[in-house]
């Protein structure tokens, strides 16, 4: 009699949706389909709203930065589903001077016509460098091979370097900080990777225009009122000493006021602080003395009348912790004999 109650109570339970409820809860849904042949049901708005695009995890992926990242978009507005066809992110594009790993799509993107990014330079020191941004984050496609972190720091930084690029730092075999002249523009570039992701952040710097260029009166007045002048229109590369082109209205001022003013002058040359204090003495006094031989060379100068000398850092006009007081402290000052 014990044992038929008992039968009888289980079947009652296996009918219930109590226990039905519970079952679905523990098989992900798919109730009693297992074992049975029975196929699970489509979620009531996979039918009747249509299919929700949504972008899958990827399996190559860490946990936690599907939540945090942006969404990416296909070309025609329409989200996407992850898997190895990942298209890029909408309006998103590679830099033309870095082509992207095998194996990976755009996830975000984000360009600025100008804007401030700071760098590690070859000090291991951190600089702030101005100009047109761009910053690229790749995700690994779904069932593609994970490169190492090293492995994604060197494509970049050998792609760099074949197009005469320079790597000035790197840390940890997974962050590098590179720098390149191409097509009249000082470039820096900087890779983070993590393997399955890796970041790009570039900056393809843009000086200070000089519209104004002060004038050989201006210079004139300046130094018989202060003994001295400052001169913002010369320009050379980084770290050279080499008198740009773009420099010969400012020089040509220069040799205008020697001409029609019975003067001597000392031409000095001043840098920022970044780099060696023993370096910048020495780069400022191969600056002064390049504008001092383009005024003899040129303009016919005698030479007498001019010697050059370099300070380095050590008289500032401005704070070196920002990239524009930086750029006032890198400049030729003229002093009066």
């Amino acid at each position: 009699m014990n044992r038929f109650i008992a039968i009888l109570l289980f079947t009652l339970l296996l009918s219930s949706p109590v226990y039905a409820g519970w079952l679905d809860s523990v098989t992900g849904g798919q109730g009693m389909a297992k074992g049975t042949g029975a196929q699970p049901q489509q979620s009531a708005q996979g039918d009747k709203g249509g299919t929700q695009a949504v972008r899958q995890p990827n399996p190559g992926q860490p946990a936690g930065n599907e939540g945090s990242a942006k969404t990416s978009g296909k070309a025609d507005g329409s989200q996407s589903t992850g898997g190895s066809g990942e298209p890029d992110a909408a309006g998103s594009k590679d830099h033309p001077l870095v082509s992207r790993m095998p194996g990976f799509f755009i996830h975000d993107y984000d360009e600025k016509e100008f804007d401030s990014v700071k760098f590690v330079n070859q000090y291991s020191q951190e600089v702030s460098i101005e100009g047109h941004k761009y910053y690229i984050r790749y995700f690994l496609k779904a069932g593609e091979k994970a490169p190492s972190e090293l492995q994604v720091v060197r494509n970049v930084q050998n792609a760099i370097k074949k197009i005469g690029g320079s790597v000035l730092f790197e840390a940890s075999g997974n962050k590098s900080t590179m720098k390149v002249n191409n097509g009249g523009k000082e470039t820096w570039i900087k890779v983070l990777s993590f393997g399955n992701i890796y970041e790009l952040t570039i900056v393809e710097k843009e000086g200070m225009k000089q519209d104004v260029i002060a004038t050989a009166e201006i210079f004139n007045t300046d130094i018989k009122r202060t003994g001295h002048t400052a001169v913002y229109g010369i320009y050379f590369d980084t770290g050279k000493s080499d008198v740009k082109p773009e420099s010969d209205a400012a020089i040509a001022e220069i040799a205008k006021l020697l001409k029609t003013e019975d003067i001597r002058l000392y031409v000095v040359g001043h840098t920022d602080n970044t780099g060696s204090f023993d370096s910048n003495m020495k780069l400022s006094q191969a600056r002064a003395e390049a504008v001092m031989n383009a005024l003899v060379s040129k303009y016919g100068i005698n030479p007498s009348r001019l010697k050059a000398y370099g300070v380095g850092s050590l008289s500032p006009v401005a704070s070196n912790n920002a990239e524009n007081g930086k750029s006032k402290n890198r400049r030729v000052e003229l002093v009066e004999q």
